[in-house]
């Protein structure tokens, strides 16, 4: 299966900065979640302008990039200042079912990866990640904050209830022009 996961991509006191600046600058927004799927965490938007700094220009979506130019091959989009994220915030009893990103809701372009980052500010006790290929497949890296994980969109993949703690993540997508 295609992914990366980057175990510590950024440390607890860069992830406590980028929470900060987020927070400074949510936007109020209508969440969608993917398809039949069942997502009770509480999701708030932010622009990528807003935070670019304080995600240091940028360099988790270039290792993304970097990773997808020697390893994967999609064509991509770049991310303008006006790409809107996902603050997701989960809490004990949350979850998000097995759902895919990808949704073709564009004749222009396809979603080509998911990038997550997570934002929590100490450990939690359930909230396992899953990408399913052939089966389900923990991710249990992806549990360390700042932590770094990218997929192809159209992999199915789930987040477990949490058991309890604050699970913060923020969701980066990566578009291309149509999959030929």
């Amino acid at each position: 299966m295609h992914y990366r996961i980057f175990p510590s991509f950024y440390d607890l006191k860069h992830v406590k900065h980028i929470n900060a600046e987020i927070k400074k600058h949510l936007m109020a927004r209508r969440d969608s979640p993917a398809g039949n799927a069942t997502k009770t965490s509480r999701v708030r938007h932010v622009m990528l302008g807003k935070i670019r700094n304080a995600l240091q220009n940028s360099s988790c979506i270039e290792a993304i990039m970097r990773w997808n130019e020697e390893e994967v091959g999609f064509d991509l989009n770049f991310l303008t200042d006006e790409k809107i994220l996902n603050y997701n915030v989960y809490q004990k009893g949350t979850e998000y079912t097995w759902h895919i990103d990808a949704t073709g809701r564009s004749s222009a372009y396809d979603m080509k990866f998911t990038c997550l980052l997570n934002l929590s500010e100490s450990k939690v006790k359930g909230g396992d990640f899953f990408l399913f290929e052939s089966g389900p497949f923990c991710i249990k890296e992806f549990n360390n904050p700042g932590a770094l994980l990218a997929f192809p969109s159209y992999v199915p993949h789930k987040v477990d209830k949490i058991q309890s703690g604050i699970r913060k993540t923020l969701t980066i997508w990566l578009n291309g022009p149509n999959f030929r």
